[in-house]
């Protein structure tokens, strides 16, 4: 008897070093191991996971389609064509005019495109003490936040966050895509002078004056031509 398990155990032995030969070891799993009292037997399977290079190629994929998840909540931009059109005015956008997007999140990469002027809708106020989260930042605001875009396809962003993402895509051609159109923006009126200035200087960039202030919201007259005369100011007078 102890030769024969003697023998067992050899030729056990050689039968796993064969097996090693043929494929390297990290190639089998244990998957079970059964003792008895005179024989001991070990099971070993090969592994059904794919191979390292598949595994490379699948996170590399897996890592492209990440990075190309999150496009920019809004896009500043020539248009390439003349096939678009403002989802605000309904007007043809030109080639080579300037626009920004609004990101569509139900079809990735695609854009709501506007012409600049028709781009922000209104001035957005928190109504619970939570506050609202800028789209671009990611950030908590507590007032005056810009609503861009129009109807169902609108985004949220503090001015802050809205004049960095304008001048980091356009650069040089920053001019180009301010905005002087307050009139249309819902809520204007209602802010302070001092939101107002930093509302238009956001939009129109740093050169905006605050002495133009008054000249801006959505109750500003047209200025007079030069045929035309001011009407006379009425003053009360006290008795």
């Amino acid at each position: 008897a102890f030769v024969n398990l003697a023998l067992y155990r050899r030729l056990s032995a050689c039968s796993l070093s064969l097996l090693c030969v043929i494929r390297p070891a990290s190639a089998f799993t244990l998957t079970s191991f059964t003792s008895i009292p005179r024989f001991s037997s070990f099971a070993i399977s090969s592994p059904s996971t794919p191979p390292a290079s598949l595994y490379s190629r699948l996170y590399s994929t897996m890592a492209d389609d990440e990075a190309e998840a999150d496009p920019p909540p809004i896009k500043f931009e020539f248009a390439a064509s003349a096939r678009s059109t403002c989802k605000r005015s309904g007007e043809k956008i030109g080639k080579g005019e300037a626009r920004m997007g609004v990101a569509n999140p139900q079809h990735k990469g695609s854009y709501s495109w506007y012409k600049m002027g028709c781009n922000v809708a209104g001035v957005k106020q928190p109504k619970t003490k939570n506050g609202l989260t800028c789209k671009i930042s990611k950030e908590k605001f507590f007032s005056d936040m810009l609503v861009l875009g129009y109807n169902k396809s609108t985004v949220t962003v503090s001015p802050g966050a809205y004049a960095e993402a304008r001048k980091a895509q356009t650069g040089a051609d920053e001019c180009k895509f301010l905005f002087d159109n307050f009139g249309d923006i819902e809520g204007f009126d209602s802010l302070s002078d001092d939101s107002k200035v930093a509302l238009c200087e956001a939009l129109a960039g740093p050169s905006f004056d605050a002495s133009d202030l008054a000249a801006v919201g959505s109750k500003r007259k047209a200025p007079l031509s030069s045929d035309d005369t001011a009407p006379p100011t009425a003053t009360a007078t006290a008795t």
